[in-house]
């Protein structure tokens, strides 16, 4: 998901002229993205955002040339896609971004989304505030503390163009997924069944989301080994605690109702071990077994299943 950084709106332009020379080049972005099959998603309230000290973007509409004037308002007020439609981040929620509230911004919506395993990434307005790649955005407030979310940002052309090829093409069937976890996840060990325990039938999202997991996995494992304790620890508690944790172990009911289906035959492994560590996947509720924690000695941590829930009652 790539959004506009309405944030980078602050006030800070002088006049319409540097206004609308910008404007052009965050068009550029737009229509360069959108020849590569991705879109700038916006927020609807961007024109309320201030461009002068005392001007907001809204005003300064009537003075636009009829060119730029159309083509905005067609992205602004028509086409979107707008972010804001079916917004991930709630406005009770606090976000803070170089020195500024983002909160109900695209800057929070995207920190929001990375945080559930979601790419997000951001383009802003230069000059502005916010150029700097990648952007931290700080979420204030959590019962576990506060929370750093990196996330990667742009404001040239040179950026729409690098930021388009990372955007690969997604996958097709569940041979694709299984293999790029082969190719890309080096510190993991697949269970060689995985294949058979996923449906006939591929689903896009289980395998976008499998995507984004298995790489969470797979970079911790890669920072345990390293010994990165401040990296693995932030990612730790960022992926495995709090109400939002995307991996969780079963719960004692769930071990004791299903105990032998929670139990995988490692294929490297003289005895067969329980996985209950899972990661989740809501919609449809898809789970990935694993063990955890890496044990002693180990190379790679053990995927043992990606598929249907197991402890569905």
């Amino acid at each position: 998901m790539i959004l506009f950084n309405d944030a980078s709106f602050h006030g800070q332009f002088d006049s319409v002229e540097s206004f609308l020379q910008s404007l052009r080049t965050l068009w550029g972005i737009r229509s360069h993205l959108k020849s590569k099959g991705l879109q700038l998603r916006v927020c609807r309230s961007v024109r309320q955002r201030q461009v002068t000290q005392s001007a907001s973007f809204n005003d300064f509409l009537g003075s636009m040339p009829r060119d730029i004037k159309v083509r905005l308002l067609g992205w602004i007020d028509r086409e979107g896609p707008f972010w804001d439609d079916d917004r991930r981040h709630s406005s009770n929620e606090y976000f803070e971004c170089c020195d500024a509230v983002v909160t109900d911004t695209g800057a929070a919506e995207a920190a929001f989304s990375k945080t559930e395993g979601m790419d997000g990434w951001l383009f802003s307005i230069a000059p502005s505030d916010f150029l700097f790649n990648p952007l931290t955005v700080s979420w204030r407030g959590l019962p576990n503390g506060d929370l750093e979310i990196k996330v990667p940002n742009g404001w040239t052309l040179d950026d729409a163009e690098s930021s388009a090829a990372e955007f690969e093409r997604p996958f097709a069937s569940w041979d694709e997924l299984l293999e790029w976890a082969g190719r890309e996840c080096t510190h993991l060990t697949l269970a060689p069944n995985i294949l058979k325990q996923l449906p006939p039938q591929f689903i896009s999202i289980v395998a976008r989301r499998s995507k984004v997991l298995l790489g969470a996995l797979n970079r911790m494992v890669e920072l345990a080994k390293a010994g990165d304790e401040k990296e693995f620890n932030q990612m730790r508690r960022e992926w495995m605690q709090g109400d939002r944790a995307r991996f969780s172990p079963s719960s004692d009911t769930e071990l004791r109702e299903f105990s032998n289906e929670l139990t995988f035959r490692h294929p490297e492994a003289p005895k067969s071990i329980v996985c209950s560590w899972h990661g989740k996947i809501q919609t449809p509720q898809y789970r990935i077994h694993f063990e955890w924690p890496l044990p002693p000695g180990a190379q790679k941590l053990f995927v043992a299943y990606i598929g249907p829930k197991i402890t569905k009652r």
